[in-house]
């Protein structure tokens, strides 16, 4: 990675490529909030959804801002700033749609992934190392569902998100992807916690019940590895 330029030589582009970034990035914001109201809809009519595309558009446009202000942070301004810009979008919209569904639409999570082994294959990272960290962390997960289903006769993970995993684990391969489900794990963990106690005090539900988008998660588990993949965090705490 240390062959795309730094984060300083955004500021002397030309104008031409300030106007292709400005373009980009609406183009990504409208991109993003016409897929989240397409499929995490629930008001169906011409009405609801134009209101609804509303609010998620300024969602996108912060989301879409602070993406791009951190891909050309951590890379530099140059093609891989832009993938990895584009494959947070795509979590994006996963996440956002698990948040409103619980569930992720398999045309779109596979969408992703294709985007993901293409996007690798256009910049020469395709490696062998790419293919068995997607399919390991894959397999590992289904078993883990399979089991973890048995074991408690319920389901604890959507297949959606075995998908999702594999995305990720591609992009930082094998080692970082336990890091990556490490992270996840940790803080949907906590956020059980948090909303277990909290409804606990007006006996609401208990902590079985609590359904969670995990893809959410997921996607702060894998901005937290490409962090620490970037400036080896987890080398300078002793981890």
């Amino acid at each position: 990675m240390n062959s795309f330029i730094t984060f300083e030589s955004l500021f002397s582009l030309s104008s031409q490529a300030y106007l292709i970034i400005c373009l980009s990035l609406l183009g990504s914001m409208g991109v993003c909030s016409v897929l989240i109201t397409l499929y995490g809809k629930q008001n169906k009519d011409i009405v609801g959804f134009f209101k609804n595309i509303q609010i998620v558009f300024l969602k996108s446009i912060l989301f879409c801002l602070l993406n791009f202000i951190f891909c050309v942070w951590l890379y530099g301004y140059g093609l891989y700033a832009w993938y990895i810009f584009t494959l947070l979008c795509g979590f994006y919209v996963l996440s956002y749609i698990d948040c409103l569904l619980l569930k992720i639409p398999d045309l779109l999570n596979f969408g992703v992934f294709l985007i993901v082994f293409s996007g690798l294959y256009y910049l020469d990272l395709l490696t062998q190392n790419s293919v068995i960290s997607a399919l390991s962390v894959a397999g590992t997960f289904a078993l883990l569902r399979i089991f973890g289903s048995f074991i408690f006769q319920k389901e604890i993970m959507g297949e959606a998100d075995i998908v999702v995993l594999a995305s990720m684990g591609a992009v930082v391969e094998l080692y970082w992807s336990v890091y990556l489900v490490l992270f996840s794990c940790i803080i949907a963990m906590a956020y059980i916690l948090i909303v277990g106690l909290t409804h606990f005090k007006e006996k609401q539900i208990s902590i079985r019940q609590i359904r969670i988008p995990f893809a959410l998660f997921l996607q702060i588990g894998f901005v937290l590895s490409l962090l620490s993949m970037k400036f080896s965090l987890l080398e300078k705490i002793g981890v």
